[in-house]
C-alpha cells in the first residue's frame, strides 16, 4: 500500500504544478488542502477501476470549510450543481434542500 500512496501522492503533485501553471491569475490563494483535494480530483490514478487506488486517493483527502479549488481559481467559468431533495406533501421547502440552496447561493 505504500508504494500505492507514493505513486498516488507523486502524481497529485505532478497534477497540482499542471493546475497552477495552466489556470493563469487565480482569484485567491487556495488552501494547501483545497489544491491537494483538487489535484486528487482530477488525477487518473484517483478516477481509475483500481479499489486500493480510489481508496489512497479518499485517505489523503481533507475535509476543509474552504471552496472547490476550481472556485478559487475560476470562479465565473465554474458551475454549481445543487442536488435536490423534493418538497414536503404540501410543496414546501425540506430544511435539507434549504441548507443545500444556501450553501450554494454562499459559493455563487
Amino acid at each position: 500500500m505504500g508504494a500505492v500512496r507514493r505513486t498516488v501522492v507523486a502524481t497529485a503533485v505532478a497534477a497540482t504544478a499542471a493546475v497552477g501553471v495552466s489556470t493563469g491569475q487565480a482569484a485567491a490563494t487556495p488552501a494547501i488542502d483545497t489544491v491537494v483535494n483538487g489535484a486528487l480530483s482530477v488525477t487518473p490514478l484517483c478516477q481509475g477501476t483500481i479499489d486500493a487506488l480510489i481508496i489512497a486517493c479518499t485517505e489523503l483527502e481533507k475535509l476543509t470549510p474552504h471552496f472547490p479549488l476550481m472556485l478559487e481559481l475560476n470562479p465565473r467559468g465554474t458551475h454549481l450543481v445543487v442536488l435536490g431533495a423534493g418538497l414536503t406533501e404540501d410543496g414546501k421547502i425540506r430544511p435539507v434542500l434549504e441548507e443545500r440552496l444556501e450553501a450554494a447561493l454562499r459559493a455563487a
